[in-house]
């Protein structure tokens, strides 16, 4: 293209060829169910990179994920799959994987941009969705069983990220059905 977005020095060239070479190597050797979740791993370290290299000149915000670091991250974000319907306990975690608490909750952030508390949140959240689409769950029990401690909080949560509550957005998504069948 004549025209760029973005002019990288050589420094900035090297280490974004680096970073999708390192995401081109993790995706061969995960399976198939651990895509989705390299790839927004990925995604989020490119966000990174493009703010911090290109906007922010920060050189500390978005280094390239080594091998080793790529595996602990995973190992955390399996952890969180497997248990984020559960209260979150840092010292269990890092137990379970076999990592510090401050060096993992280091790592988690400094590679995915968000600390491990909010991707739990986030995953509980995507959670409540589900099953607020896919069942006829009372609210409370949504929010049980997607992790929430309580009703409360969970419509706080809620309300706070999607700007409805749980049952509108239940019926929004009714909704949204309803017109899909009624084309078909």
């Amino acid at each position: 293209m004549d025209q760029q977005i973005f002019r990288l020095n050589e420094k900035q060239d090297e280490q974004l060829n680096a970073l999708f070479a390192l995401f081109a190597e993790t995706l061969q050797t995960v399976s198939e169910r651990g895509e989705k979740e390299q790839f927004l791993v990925f995604l989020l370290q490119f966000l990174s990179f493009v703010k911090g290299r290109l906007f922010g000149g920060n050189e500390a915000a978005a280094a390239p994920v080594s091998p080793r670091q790529a595996h602990h991250v995973e190992k955390i974000a399996e952890w969180i799959r497997q248990h984020f319907r559960e209260p979150f306990d840092l010292e269990r975690l890092a137990c379970d994987v076999h990592l510090s608490a401050s060096y993992l909750s280091s790592l988690f952030r400094q590679h995915t941009g968000t600390t491990i508390t909010e991707h739990i949140l986030n995953r509980r959240l995507e959670e409540a969705c589900r099953l607020l689409q896919l069942t006829r769950l009372p609210i409370d029990q949504v929010g049980k069983k997607s992790g929430f401690p309580n009703p409360a909080y969970f419509c706080r949560c809620f309300k706070k990220r999607f700007g409805m509550t749980p049952q509108q957005y239940r019926n929004k998504t009714a909704q949204g059905y309803a017109a899909v069948e009624s084309r078909t």
